[in-house]
């Protein structure tokens, strides 16, 4: 009723229209994630209730460092990278994008090409060893204070009728001043 109101006063807006909804069912159908085309499942999943939640924290000889003190760019870079860090570990220090990057290029271009982007797009095992180093220089950076070692520990906050954390840690990576 209302496309054929849309139609009789603008068709252009009313094709437009057509479009779009046309589109929206072909991305859904298909399950093909695309601006402004949203998938329902993106937003309307239940969350699940948990009664606790993994945290990342800086363990110096002095106790937990408080990253508040720090800039919002700083915290940023400093701990928003450590779970990349975590799964690569896990995995090897294998890049999941190395699939990604062969299925799009590989064969589509030459092969210097394609060399040069998984040099450029992956992250090869090198250098996520050498993270905990770049991770340190970049902490003694931003705080006004040398430690001569600093843990990154995971571990977990418990909701209860309080909040309070494990006891136990889990250390990522260690590092010192050599």
């Amino acid at each position: 009723m209302y496309l054929q109101i849309v139609y009789r006063q603008w068709k252009l807006l009313c094709w437009i229209i057509i479009s779009a909804i046309f589109f929206q069912a072909f991305f859904m159908a298909k399950g093909i994630e695309n601006m402004p085309f949203f998938l329902y499942h993106m937003f309307g999943s239940v969350q699940s209730s948990n009664d606790s939640i993994n945290v990342i924290l800086i363990k110096t000889s002095e106790g937990y460092f408080n990253t508040n003190q720090l800039s919002g760019r700083e915290r940023e870079m400093l701990m928003n990278n450590i779970s990349y860090f975590i799964e690569r570990k896990k995995q090897g220090f294998s890049d999941p994008l190395g699939q990604t990057v062969a299925n799009r290029f590989k064969n589509r271009v030459s092969n210097t090409t394609y060399n040069y982007l998984q040099k450029s797009l992956l992250n090869d095992s090198a250098h996520l060893a050498a993270y905990p180093g770049w991770w340190k220089h970049y902490f003694d950076q931003v705080q006004n204070k040398k430690y001569a070692s600093v843990e990154i520990v995971s571990t977990y906050i418990h909701f209860n009728s309080s909040m309070y954390k494990s006891q136990t840690d889990s250390v990522v990576f260690t590092v010192s001043n050599k």
